[in-house]
């Protein structure tokens, strides 16, 4: 089965996904804009980790960096350390629109081991392709909502390559000087939405294209 269709079988809607990366702590003051423009703190803040699967030729960095519009991202995904409740997730971008598809890990050791054979078997099988583990990014996340207008905030954020010798500690990763205001819309929504992103122009930021998978394997 291609992502494409992993994509089609997916009741999820399609969507947009508008992305700003933030100087170290501005964070601060973009969460106090957000609130001033009616967004409200929908969940709690949760530290999220991700493993990234790459083929042995790198298709999913290549894509990233060269700006494909067609491209899908694999990972591994798990909240407040949480491995047991670990998840696959297939991120994929089709022009501006974004999908994603969680398939569930059910592992009965509940480590990251099992979690990582048991996802490089689910992609042999389902996507015909072998997949490894090469880098592993982590970060504190919260999240806000307005309507239907979701917003999240990625701080302290640690990246890393995957260390062949089975998992990176947290010591191992490297503290990365950005932090990342994520925005997601509903496709039929855009336009409503550009209009509300006019009242960010004071801010000075702009929306711009970052992964934090390419960043853990470039810097």
């Amino acid at each position: 089965m291609s992502a494409n269709n992993l994509i089609l079988s997916d009741k999820n809607r399609a969507r947009y996904e508008r992305k700003v990366l933030l100087r170290s702590g501005q964070s601060i003051f973009v969460e106090w804009e957000l609130k001033k423009l009616g967004f409200r703190t929908n969940f709690p803040m949760r530290k999220v980790t991700s493993i990234y699967f790459d083929d042995l030729e790198f298709t999913a960095l290549r894509d990233n960096i060269d700006g494909n519009p067609s491209r899908d991202k694999y990972r591994i995904r798990y909240y407040n350390n949480n491995v047991a409740n670990c998840a696959l997730e297939i991120k994929s971008k089709r022009s501006y629109s974004g999908y994603k598809k969680t398939v569930p890990l059910r592992t009965t050791e509940g480590t990251l081991e099992q979690a990582i054979r048991a996802c490089r078997e689910w992609m042999l099988i389902n996507l015909d392709r072998h997949y490894e583990p090469t880098a592993v990014v982590s970060y504190e996340r919260n999240y806000f909502v307005k309507d239907q207008f979701r917003a999240t905030i990625d701080q302290k954020v640690f990246s890393g390559r995957w260390s062949g010798a089975g998992h990176v500690l947290s010591s191992a990763l490297s503290a990365l000087s950005y932090e990342v205001l994520e925005f997601k819309i509903p496709n039929d929504l855009d336009q409503d939405f550009r209009v509300f992103f006019q009242e960010f122009n004071k801010l000075i930021i702009r929306s711009t294209k970052s992964s934090k998978y390419s960043n853990a394997l470039m810097y």
